[in-house]
């Protein structure tokens, strides 16, 4: 039987454990068996799991033609966004549970609310990471028991709120242990309130973009946009983002250049185009929008002090902002 907040592929490697087989066995059998890929025999899928049809697509990364993703009943935007093949766990969970959350899936997703400690994307004894090609749920390719790795409790109050609230929205019928009563006591009064009003999908984006970059002007490469990041890289983004985030609060000028330099504005532009959710095109658009109007300003400014050594001078705090 599935458990509350499991994932498809959690229930179908714990059924495939169950006959004797691994997961990608039993995948590789039903598609054999149907002439289709894996994600195309959902329907059978269902009926070897004793689930419904409905469920399982619920919990299922579906991806179109156009590479937009949907999971739990949700849209997301880009393949960053979603760990299909390496996993981030709680070992805690595992241990006591025995089961893959769905809430683990999404890379914006770093923190377990209900015993206080982040989430692993690697084996803590061999380092490699955590796939779907394991023995068991709560086992590595290593034969390592997940549920034995060490796990880090100092949590930072902003990414504790974030993932609440993440969590909340991915699944708000899963009361993850005190996360309900941690939330309302909370208020989330860490994060920025303009988040409030985003999709999860258009939240982490944003945070990314403000994030990604530790310093002015660093290279960002393709790379490290089209597939997650490592859980602890996720972590330093997300930390920097928050941070930043309260600069984009009602658009302000002085806020919108000290990001000058440091906002990834491909990734908010990708959103803007991607998004299928209304408010998050809106959002992503209005903030470049603003953006480029008070950097073209200031761009323009500092070129005509350039001929004013006195003015160039006298702004120079201004500048070393922007």
């Amino acid at each position: 039987m599935p458990q509350i907040g499991e994932c498809a592929l959690g229930l179908l490697s714990r059924v495939a454990r169950a006959n004797g087989m691994p997961l990608q066995r039993l995948l590789e059998y039903v598609a054999k068996s149907t002439g289709a890929a894996p994600y195309q025999c959902s329907t059978v899928l269902a009926a070897v799991s004793n689930v419904s049809y409905s469920w399982l697509v619920h919990r299922w990364i579906d991806c179109d033609s156009r590479n937009h993703r949907r999971f739990l009943g949700l849209d997301w935007s880009s393949s960053m966004v979603l760990r299909f093949r390496h996993l981030q766990v709680c070992p805690e969970c595992l241990a006591e549970d025995g089961y893959v959350r769905a809430s683990w899936a999404a890379t914006a997703n770093v923190f377990c609310v209900k015993h206080g400690t982040y989430l692993l994307d690697q084996c803590a004894h061999c380092g490699a990471g955590i796939s779907w090609r394991r023995p068991a749920v709560s086992v590595c390719q290593c034969r390592w028991m997940l549920g034995r790795s060490t796990f880090e409790k100092n949590s930072v109050p902003q990414l504790e709120q974030w993932s609440t609230w993440v969590q909340m929205r991915l699944q708000p019928e899963f009361e993850h242990g005190n996360a309900r009563s941690q939330s309302e006591n909370l208020c989330f009064r860490e994060l920025p309130h303009w988040i409030q009003n985003l999709s999860v999908d258009a939240a982490f984006h944003m945070l990314h973009a403000l994030g990604v970059r530790e310093l002015q002007f660093a290279r960002v490469a393709t790379a490290d946009v089209l597939k997650p990041p490592a859980a602890a890289v996720v972590r330093q983004i997300l930390s920097r983002g928050l941070t930043r985030a309260k600069t984009i609060e009602g658009f302000d000028a002085a806020g919108l250049r000290m990001l000058n330099g440091l906002l990834y504005e491909q990734g908010v532009e990708r959103l803007a185009s991607r998004s299928t959710n209304p408010a998050d095109q809106a959002f992503s658009r209005t903030l470049l929008e603003q953006f480029n109007r008070v950097n073209r300003q200031v761009r323009n400014t500092g070129r005509k002090r350039a001929h004013h050594q006195e003015d160039l001078f006298m702004d120079a705090p201004l500048s070393n902002n922007a």
